[in-house]
């Protein structure tokens, strides 16, 4: 399983959803994960390396009205509640290595059309490589 298939899997544990790879659907109520291009690597005199890697969550929901967009505001503020609580409790994603998941950014609105908007939230996890 890779990683992105593992942080999808666990993200599953805050609301059971189905949740695309890589490609966010031009339907409402879908919801997707990216990984980010820029990964960073830290190396160690001991052959070790600690590898954070970024992602992107986001979620195409309704957002005509304003009680949509009130919804979908507590819907992301409790994922990112969820996310740090998780870690907090030592229930992180099944990677081999692993140290932390964590938020990097806050959940923001991307895109928007006449009924949906795209919200996003950047996700990153830090595992570690080697002996």
């Amino acid at each position: 399983m890779t990683i992105s298939q593992s942080l999808i899997e666990w993200l599953k544990g805050y609301k059971p959803i189905s949740i695309a790879t890589e490609t966010q659907s031009d339907k409402s109520m879908t919801y997707a994960l990216a990984k980010e291009p820029i990964v960073n690597i830290k190396r160690y005199l001991s052959g070790k390396r600690e590898v954070t890697e970024n992602y992107l969550f986001t979620a195409r929901l309704e957002s005509q009205m304003n009680t949509d967009r009130i919804d979908n505001g507590a819907w992301f503020e409790g994922l990112e509640r969820w996310v740090e609580e998780q870690y907090n409790l030592g229930n992180l994603p099944n990677v081999e290595g692993i140290r932390k998941v964590g938020v990097t950014s806050s959940f923001y609105v991307g895109m928007a059309d006449a009924h949906t908007s795209v919200y996003q939230v950047g996700l990153e996890i830090i595992y570690t490589i080697g002996d």
